[in-house]
């Protein structure tokens, strides 16, 4: 192989490696616990885990709202789901997205807090979503040994304030089937999940190395550099 063709090749090596680069992008990644100060009990045999994410879809902010069920949970729906204390002030809130089963027309998403009779507690500042009838709620599903089942609640909205907290006040009646509460009015603080940048590997393994690894830009300049010399190469021997 001649010169200048080797130095064309090389070049377009250089420009393969920054096109199937690794890519950054931001996942938000729920925690599942019970960090209530009754333990499972207060739990109603469930986990639950919250995730805040920032400029989405046209609103401020957008949290989710896990609760991870399994054959120790009581109840047969979960009727209502509440958060409050992650932010001062709640404006515009809209169920983007509601766990399997319910679609976001079976909800009503309220500015108030929730007690035992539903999302009617207007002396708190948070965001509410109780099932609309005759929907009794997010069907639990019946699991048997170490099954698991999510039920997600995705909620969009704006606020004035623009620092969130780390922790979030969380509440939760639980129904059964029919539609009678049971177990406790959950009502607790728990951990904020935020995005985390990860890297997205590529589909050919390449050897780990102690030095510092170059920016694409510069990988960039390289490969042209190559290209370009591998031109004036075959100049010269033309």
């Amino acid at each position: 192989m001649n010169l200048n063709r080797m130095s064309g090749l090389v070049g377009l090596v250089f420009l393969g490696m920054l096109v199937f680069a690794p890519v950054s992008a931001d996942a938000l990644t729920l925690t599942y616990a019970c960090d209530a100060p009754g333990g499972a009990a207060q739990c109603n045999g469930a986990t639950y885990a919250v995730g805040l994410e920032t400029n989405v879809g046209g609103y401020d902010y957008q949290l989710t709202y896990g609760i991870r069920v399994d054959s120790d949970t009581i109840g047969a729906y979960v009727n209502s789901v509440a958060f409050k204390g992650i932010l001062d002030d709640y404006a515009d809130a809209i169920l983007f997205s509601a766990p399997t089963g319910t679609t976001v027309a079976n909800w009503d998403v309220i500015l108030s807090g929730l007690n035992s009779n539903g999302c009617k507690d207007a002396s708190e500042d948070g965001v509410c979503a109780e099932a609309i009838s005759p929907s009794k709620g997010a069907p639990i599903p019946v699991l048997t040994g170490i099954q698991t089942a999510d039920l997600v609640w995705v909620f969009r909205f704006n606020s004035t304030d623009s620092t969130p907290a780390s922790s979030v006040h969380i509440k939760y009646v639980f129904v059964n089937a029919d539609g009678n509460k049971v177990g406790d009015l959950g009502s607790f603080d728990t951990d904020v999940d935020t995005p985390t940048t990860t890297s997205t590997p590529t589909t050919t393994s390449t050897p780990t190395t102690t030095g510092t690894v170059p920016e694409p830009t510069s990988v960039l300049l390289v490969g042209m550099g190559f290209l370009i010399a591998g031109r004036r190469l075959r100049r010269k021997v033309t």
